[in-house]
């Protein structure tokens, strides 16, 4: 009597924590997660692998940032409060953000153990850009606002692995005021500059969202 008692217990407490935690009102159930990031997600290439570099970029869409969010709230039981915080991290206000996982080789650090914050030469804000694919000289320069952003990505990559990252913010304007993205053909493109080697990947923004309104 008393172990059915407990369980029952024990039943209600989750389920008061999953009812609680899924009042945020942008959250997003597991299934479909993913397949969300994995658009939004571009890795680096051979050519970087083999001169010892490798990075990972995702664009923190608003598709992106709740499938985090909502793993995270899972996860770690937090609050609705506590998840708009967290949404309001990744993707700040008038911001276009992306969440970099840049790694490169040394001889006593092979890809698998060298985090971003301990990297010897960090991703140089003053040469990080996004810019338009028709039009390099169309572009915004990053603030690299973070490079020890803990974020667990292990839901969606490696099981279980937390990662230190970089979390890059652009405005979305050029210099001249005009807007880096204005149509959901555009191509855009990440430009920057790891341990002296130069990385561009490139998204094609209808590829990513369906609306510019969750860029």
């Amino acid at each position: 009597m008393a172990r059915r008692i407990t369980l029952s217990m024990l039943f209600l407490f989750m389920l008061g924590i999953t009812s609680n935690a899924q009042q945020w009102d942008k959250y997003m159930p597991e299934k479909g997660r993913k397949s969300i990031v994995n658009k939004a997600r571009r890795v680096s290439g051979v050519g970087a692998a083999m001169a010892g570099h490798i990075a990972l970029a995702i664009w923190i869409t608003d598709p992106v940032a709740r499938a985090f969010v909502s793993d995270a709230i899972d996860k770690e039981r937090l609050t609705p409060d506590e998840a708009e915080t967290r949404y309001r991290q990744l993707r700040p206000e008038g911001s276009i953000a992306f969440l970099i996982d840049a790694r490169r080789q040394t001889a006593n650090k092979p890809f698998g153990n060298t985090k971003a914050s301990t990297l010897d030469d960090p991703l140089v804000a003053a040469e990080t850009f996004l810019q338009r694919a028709d039009d390099r000289n169309t572009f915004s320069k990053a603030e690299v606002a973070d490079h020890k952003f803990e974020i667990n990505l292990g839901s969606f990559f490696r099981p279980g692995d937390l990662q230190s990252v970089y979390r890059v913010v652009f405005p979305r304007v050029d210099r001249q005021g005009k807007p880096i993205i204005r149509d959901l053909s555009d191509k855009i493109e990440i430009q920057f500059n790891l341990a002296g080697k130069k990385i561009v990947l490139d998204y094609k923004v209808k590829e990513v969202v369906s609306r510019l309104e969750d860029l």
